[in-house]
């Protein structure tokens, strides 16, 4: 049987701190998740208790971590780490291989009814209950994740785009906000297709130098 909803977060290990305060303000803000999972690039012993010990002991949640190195990165896109294009290696140079591997979240709707993807750089003010009456995936304001999704591939999307993909609401039209950096998605379509697993892999590797606009965001 499936979970009903979790976090999910990447953090390398220069934003242990980052990583820290959004975990406690998860908790703090939201009674009703399941679980935060948590893809890091090798955390020590340490850190991992840690962030443990973070969690509040009265309640059932728990941190999952998911170790992704570079490594597994380059094993999964078939690249040599000794001979990154200048474009890929600058750019994980400045914001980790984990900005470029989001669509990840996907994979867990194998055992959550919907996932919530938040970058580190985000507060939340108000439990984002509201999230469940979308059946489908969804994004942050802003159009450039939508764009960049569909032109990766050329063929046509195998489901209706106007039931499924959508805008978070509750986003301040006025105010920029990162494309890649709140991501939902619920379990009501094939995400597990072939197909959309491709689209969501390429639409974030297609343009490694700028994979998503880099942009912080206010608190929702």
């Amino acid at each position: 049987m499936k979970n009903n909803f979790s976090y999910v977060l990447f953090a390398n290990k220069s934003m242990v701190f980052a990583l820290a305060t959004l975990i406690i303000n998860i908790q703090n803000i939201d009674k009703n998740f399941d679980d935060i999972l948590c893809y890091h690039d090798g955390f020590s012993a340490n850190t991992l208790d840690y962030l443990n010990k973070l969690v509040d002991k009265t309640t059932n949640h728990k941190i999952i971590f998911f170790k992704y190195t570079l490594q597994d990165f380059c094993n999964e896109f078939d690249l040599d780490a000794d001979n990154l294009s200048n474009s890929t290696e600058n750019f994980i140079k400045k914001y980790s291989h984990l900005a470029l591997v989001k669509y990840k979240f996907l994979e867990h709707l194998k055992n959550y009814r919907s996932l919530l993807l938040l970058d580190l750089d985000t507060l939340l003010q108000h439990s984002p209950n509201n999230l469940s009456n979308i059946k489908g995936f969804a994004w942050s304001n802003g159009t450039g994740f939508k764009k960049k999704f569909y032109n990766c591939l050329n063929d046509k999307l195998p489901f209706n785009e106007n039931e499924i993909l959508c805008q978070i609401p509750n986003f301040s039209d006025k105010t920029p906000s990162p494309n890649g950096g709140c991501l939902f998605s619920s379990d009501d379509y094939d995400y597990n297709s072939k197909f959309f697993c491709e689209y969501t892999r390429r639409s974030q590797f297609s343009d490694p130098a700028a994979p998503f606009e880099q942009k912080r965001f206010p608190a929702f």
